[in-house]
């Protein structure tokens, strides 16, 4: 399968996800609010849905990820620094989506969702060292080459053709000859 379809595949798994998640939200919330109020579990079931969906799908990419690892291991010799981190972000999304999947079992009067410590702990600190990883290593420098990503970091100003080249190398951009 070509990289295009994983984008696409997961991309879109990922939005029916949110989607799911959102429409049970949103029942939750109605039900909530109505005077007197309803029954939050259809919508919390649907929200649950949502997160399971996305379990499910992060479980499938982290299959396809490690069968990707273990018929490219000789050759990702230098992007090794680059598939631990993507590896620990990843562990750490699944772990999180694990999290909200039991706290959502639990209902809205649950040991997880009321104690704010589990919050904080399993969604926010886990999501903050899933992306923050990414800050300490800089995927440009491995996908670009170091040298770009430098440039890019300190956003060095390029000049003429240079500059115009490196656009549309890294955006893909049609140029007609013109500067824009």
């Amino acid at each position: 399968m070509s990289p295009k379809w994983y984008l696409i595949i997961f991309i879109t798994l990922d939005f029916i996800s949110i989607c799911v998640q959102a429409l049970g939200g949103g029942l939750a919330a109605s039900a909530s609010a109505a005077y007197p109020p309803g029954d939050t579990k259809p919508g919390t079931r649907i929200m649950t849905a949502g997160i399971v969906v996305q379990l499910v799908s992060m479980a499938i990419f982290g299959f396809l990820w490690l069968l990707f690892l273990w018929r490219a291991r000789a050759k990702i010799v230098s992007e090794r620094v680059l598939v631990l981190a993507t590896s620990f972000s990843s562990l750490l999304i699944v772990v999180r989506n694990l999290y909200r999947v039991l706290e959502l079992s639990q209902g809205w009067e649950g040991e997880f969702i009321t104690h704010e410590v589990y919050f904080a702990v399993l969604d926010g600190a886990l999501m903050v060292l899933a992306v923050g990883v990414f800050n300490l290593v800089f995927p440009g420098r491995y996908l670009l080459g170091e040298e770009e990503a430098r440039r890019q970091r300190s956003m060095t100003p390029r000049k003429g053709s240079e500059y115009l080249e490196t656009r549309k190398a890294v955006r893909g951009w049609e140029m007609n000859g013109s500067a824009a």
